[in-house]
């Protein structure tokens, strides 16, 4: 699998603390070895000194993992899974298919409603619509309420929406 790394300077000291953790990095990076399961495609630094990135392949995210952790006290990283633009635009096309094979049972109107953005259901579809993060749904048995609970990703209640009058219905 591939990865890209990037990792930023942990700073917060005075100069010369700072001047003493970037030579301290530098005495332990000088010991460090890549784990040797693992292929280095890329290894570059920021030219503002601000950071740098990896881009590594391997199939142990222990023996990664141990990397990042040996020089964890002086670098804040952040790790990201990803695939070759070949293979992605493959994937996004099949996805895209698949999208596209999908029949809507109803749809959903965004529209302002009292100086309120108010989502109104259209159709006849009673289950749950998703929204990035949030939860539309209608209380069952009860065809189109007046009002919509609104639910965040851990189902804590949010508030609730008026419906409104469809477009053109």
């Amino acid at each position: 699998m591939k990865f890209v790394f990037t990792w930023k300077p942990r700073l917060g000291g005075s100069a010369t603390e700072n001047e003493a953790g970037v030579a301290r990095v530098l005495e332990v990076y000088s010991k460090w070895t890549p784990p040797s399961d693992a292929t280095f495609h890329q290894f570059v630094v920021r030219a503002d000194g601000e950071g740098g990135f990896a881009v590594v392949e391997g199939d142990d995210p222990a023996g990664l993992a141990l990397s990042i952790f040996k020089l964890f006290p002086f670098l804040e990283y952040a790790v990201y899974p990803v695939i070759d633009v070949e293979d992605a635009v493959g994937l996004l096309t099949e996805a895209v298919q698949f999208r596209k094979s999908v029949k809507y049972a109803g749809r959903l109107a965004f529209r302002p409603c009292r100086e309120r953005a108010v989502i109104c259901a259209i159709g006849s579809s009673h289950a749950p619509v998703s929204v990035p993060r949030l939860t539309l749904q209608s209380p069952p048995g009860t065809g189109m309420p007046e009002h919509h609970e609104l639910r965040g990703r851990h189902g804590r209640r949010l508030g609730s929406l008026r419906a409104c009058q469809a477009p053109g219905g």
